[in-house]
C-alpha cells in the first residue's frame, strides 16, 4: 500500500511539473503603451498595442489619466480589431473602448490596436500616468481572456528656444527648441559672400555654442574679413614627357613643345601662385600638326591671365594618308549636265534654261578626309554663259579640279532645254587627276529638215489627190446604201 501510494504522488508531481512547464511557456496576453517626454502646452500621441492575443471576440478597457495634467483630445482607430464603438465627444478620464467581433470568428490580431492623441495642458513641470486597465475581453466560446494592464509615464517638461543667425543679427540660419539637457544640433557652416574687395570666412558663433541646452539662446556667426588675392599667375607648368620652350617663367604668357602621335589631349601640370586663384584648360583635341591650347588663370579678384601652348603632335611614321582626291556628287539648283557627272571626267557642259538668272552648286568629296571647293557657289548668268571650278584637296594634298562652261539657252521650243549630242573630244582626267586643258564643246542642236520648193509642190498636189479620193469615197458609200434601203 505504500509503494502504491508513493508511486500515485510521484505520478502526480510529474503530471504537475509537465501542467506548469506548458502553462507557463504560454505567453500572458497584456497591452502595451510607451513612456514619452512632452512641452508644456505641446500635443503628443501614444499607441496602445495588443501583445499575445489569443483570439477574441470583444474586448473593453479604460484610459486612466490625470485631468489637470493632460486632455485626451481624439483617439485614432488603427483598424488591428474590427468593430470600435464610436469614441464620444467629450472624453474624460476614465474612459471606456469597446471593440465587438461581428463575425463568428475570434480574431487573434497582435499589434498596434489605437492612438491616444494627447495635449499637456499643465503649467508646470510634472510627471504624470496614463494607466491602461482592463475591463473584459470574450472568445466565440463564451470563454474570458484578459489582458495585463500597463501604463506609461508622461514627463511634461519646458523646451528652451536654440536660434542661429548670420552675421547682421538678422537672418535666422535656423531655430529649434529643445529640453534642458537635450544636446544642441548645429547648422552648417553659414556663408558670406564676397563683396570683389574681401572674402568672409565663417569662424564660429558668438557665444560659444553649449553641448546642452540651459535657457533660450541667440548665437551669431562670426566671420573673418580676408583681402581678396589679384595674383593671377601659375608657380609651375610643365607636360609630362614634353620641354616647354623656353622654360617655364611665371611671367612668360607663351611657350612651345612637341608630344607624340599617340597624345590626343593635352594634360598640363600646374600650381597657381595663389591657392585660391582657378585653372581652366580650353577644351580641344590634338591633330597632326601645330595645335593652340589655352590655359586661363582666374584669380580671386576677377582679373585673368592666359598662358599660350603651341603643341606640335608627331606624325605617325605608320600612317598613311588618302590620297583620294575626287569629287562623289555635283549638285546644280538647275540645268542639265553633259555628259552626266563622272568622277574620273573634269570637264563639262551645263545647260540652263533661258529664264534663270543664276545657279547655285554644291559638291561632296568622294573621301571623308578630302576637302572640296566651289569658286563661287553661286554664278551668275547675266551675260548669257560662265565658267565654274570645283576642286578638291585630299589629306595628302593631292588636288583634282573639274571644269564647267554654263551655257544660257537662248529662248525656243517654250523655254523647254532640248536634247544634246555630247561630242566624244574631252579627254578623261589622267591618272595623276590632272585635267586637260581643251575648250569644252559646243552644243550641236538638233538638224531642221530643208526641203526643196520641187519637193513642196509634190508633196502638195499628192496631199489634195488623196483628199479628192477620200471625200468621193464617201459620196460613193452614202448613194449605195440608200438604194440598198430601197430596195428593202
Amino acid at each position: 500500500m505504500k509503494k502504491r501510494l508513493i508511486i500515485t504522488l510521484l505520478t502526480l508531481a510529474m503530471l504537475f511539473t509537465a501542467v506548469f512547464t506548458v502553462t507557463s511557456s504560454t505567453p500572458a496576453p497584456a497591452y502595451e503603451i510607451s513612456d514619452t517626454r512632452v512641452e508644456k502646452g505641446g500635443s503628443f500621441s501614444l499607441v496602445i498595442s495588443l501583445k499575445d492575443n489569443p483570439g477574441i471576440i470583444s474586448l473593453r478597457f479604460k484610459i486612466e489619466y490625470d485631468e489637470s495634467a493632460l486632455r485626451l483630445d481624439s483617439i485614432e482607430d488603427l483598424a488591428l480589431l474590427e468593430g470600435l464603438s464610436t469614441p464620444s465627444p467629450t472624453m474624460s478620464s476614465p474612459y471606456i473602448l469597446r471593440w465587438s467581433v461581428s463575425t463568428a470568428d475570434n480574431s487573434s490580431a497582435s499589434g498596434e490596436l489605437v492612438k491616444l492623441n494627447f495635449t499637456a495642458v499643465s503649467e508646470t513641470e510634472t510627471t504624470t500616468e496614463i494607466k491602461i486597465a482592463h475591463v473584459e475581453a470574450n472568445t466565440s466560446a463564451g470563454g474570458k481572456v484578459t489582458f495585463a494592464d500597463d501604463s506609461a509615464l508622461v514627463e511634461i517638461k519646458e523646451k528652451y528656444s536654440v536660434k542661429f543667425v548670420d552675421g547682421d543679427g538678422e537672418t535666422v540660419i535656423s531655430e529649434q527648441k529643445y529640453f534642458i539637457d537635450e544636446k544642441v544640433t548645429l547648422p552648417e557652416d553659414p556663408t558670406k559672400p564676397s563683396d570683389g574687395e574681401n572674402k568672409y570666412i565663417f569662424t564660429g558663433w558668438t557665444p560659444e555654442v553649449t553641448e546642452t541646452v540651459m535657457q533660450d539662446t541667440v548665437y551669431t556667426a562670426i566671420y573673418e574679413t580676408v583681402a581678396l588675392s589679384d595674383d593671377s599667375t601659375l608657380a609651375s607648368l610643365s607636360v609630362d614627357g614634353s620641354e616647354l620652350s623656353p622654360t617655364f617663367d611665371p611671367s612668360v604668357k607663351e611657350y612651345s613643345l612637341t608630344v607624340g602621335n599617340s597624345m590626343s589631349k593635352l594634360e598640363p601640370i600646374y600650381e597657381t601662385a595663389n591657392e585660391f586663384a582657378t585653372v581652366s584648360v580650353e577644351e580641344h583635341i590634338l591633330r597632326v600638326g601645330v595645335n593652340t591650347v589655352k590655359i586661363t588663370v582666374t584669380a580671386e579678384k576677377g582679373n585673368v591671365s592666359e598662358y599660350i601652348l603651341t603643341v606640335t603632335k608627331e606624325e605617325n611614321p605608320n600612317y598613311k594618308e588618302d590620297n583620294n582626291s575626287t569629287l562623289k556628287e555635283i549638285i546644280f539648283s538647275g540645268g542639265v549636265l553633259s555628259p552626266a557627272f563622272d568622277p574620273a571626267r573634269t570637264q563639262y557642259i551645263l545647260y540652263v534654261e533661258n529664264s534663270l538668272d543664276e545657279i547655285e552648286i554644291s559638291c561632296l568629296p568622294s573621301s571623308e578626309k578630302a576637302e572640296s571647293f566651289s569658286e563661287p557657289t553661286t554664278v551668275s548668268l547675266a551675260s548669257g554663259s560662265a565658267e565654274l571650278t570645283l576642286s578638291c584637296v585630299a589629306e595628302s594634298g593631292h588636288k583634282t579640279e573639274y571644269f564647267f562652261r554654263i551655257v544660257k539657252l537662248p529662248p525656243y521650243r517654250d523655254g523647254e532645254l532640248p536634247g544634246f549630242i555630247y561630242p566624244s573630244d574631252i579627254p578623261p582626267a589622267d591618272d595623276g587627276g590632272e585635267t586637260g586643258n581643251a575648250p569644252a564643246p559646243a552644243p550641236v542642236p538638233p538638224k531642221k529638215l530643208q526641203l526643196s520648193k520641187t519637193t513642196v509642190i509634190i508633196v502638195t498636189a499628192l496631199a489634195a489627190v488623196l483628199a479628192v479620193s477620200a471625200i468621193v469615197g464617201i459620196i460613193f458609200l452614202a448613194v449605195s446604201n440608200k438604194k440598198t434601203a430601197k430596195k428593202m
